[in-house]
């Protein structure tokens, strides 16, 4: 009853949307509904990120809303989801899309393993050429589509000039037409998931040993230091102690 439905949106405009509602028996939220505006459209004309709580329909509702929106066949568009939520997401999308909507979902893995030619990378291309002109929506892994950013500088810098090339083309194709929404994107932009490909033989890192010395010996006086200035200051600065050899807590009591 709080939810009267349609009140925010016209279903004149956005079809789809009142197909994703029949299809799912469901009244979508005013709140879904403008967030799922703003990231279609932000105000920032920028790249954009939206907090949501759980529980709100961020995968099972906004998501999908969003989708089928941005996939009006001018652009591909990616739904970036981490490992252990792909097929979650692709369930949902399917479920949320494939029905009255009619919107094909596409998957297309990627890995440093994959063998790739000039016969395969046109493959790619028709793939992801067949997913925008069907309006689909690609459901992709970090790790896939950094994989394939490495690949063609790996083979370029294995001599494999022609592959290469055409690799680092489909890239800047897809730097172009592509328009990503990014599913925990907290997580996914953590370091920890960026993707590094070893090239070569092995050898020590540049700067070593100082880079690292250096910088231990910065913590050094910063934890000798605030053991003194908490003598000194005991009403302007905490420090813990901590076992095991930790660094201390330290926080400060005053702006002074």
């Amino acid at each position: 009853m709080e939810n009267p439905g349609h009140t925010t949106w016209s279903a004149h405009e956005r079809p789809d949307w009142l197909l994703i509602e029949i299809d799912g028996d469901f009244l979508i939220r005013p709140v879904q509904v403008r967030v799922a505006l703003e990231m279609i459209r932000p105000s920032s004309l920028t790249n954009t990120l939206m907090q949501l709580n759980m529980g709100e329909g961020k995968s099972s509702v906004i998501t999908p809303l969003i989708a089928a929106t941005l996939a009006d066949g001018s652009r591909l568009v990616r739904v970036v989801v981490l490992r252990s939520l792909a097929k979650q997401m692709e369930e949902s999308l399917i479920q949320r899309l494939s029905g009255l909507v009619n919107r094909p979902v596409y998957l297309m893995p990627f890995s440093r393993k994959t063998d790739v030619d000039e016969a395969t990378i046109l493959n790619i291309q028709e793939l992801y050429n067949e997913c925008m002109a069907n309006r689909g929506i690609l459901v992709a892994q970090p790790e896939h589509i950094l994989s394939l950013k490495l690949r063609g500088i790996e083979r370029l810098a294995e001599s494999s000039v022609s592959v290469g090339t055409k690799l680092m083309k489909t890239q800047d194709w897809l730097n172009y037409i592509c328009r990503d929404i990014l599913d925990e994107s907290d997580e996914i932009l953590d370091v920890k998931f960026q993707l590094i490909y070893t090239l070569g033989i092995q050898r020590p890192i540049d700067g070593q040993p100082d880079r690292w010395l250096v910088m231990q010996s910065i913590f050094d006086l910063v934890q000798h230091n605030s053991y003194l200035l908490k003598l000194l200051h005991p009403d302007q600065i905490e420090v813990e102690r901590l076992a095991g050899g930790r660094f201390p807590t330290i926080r400060f009591l005053s702006s002074n």
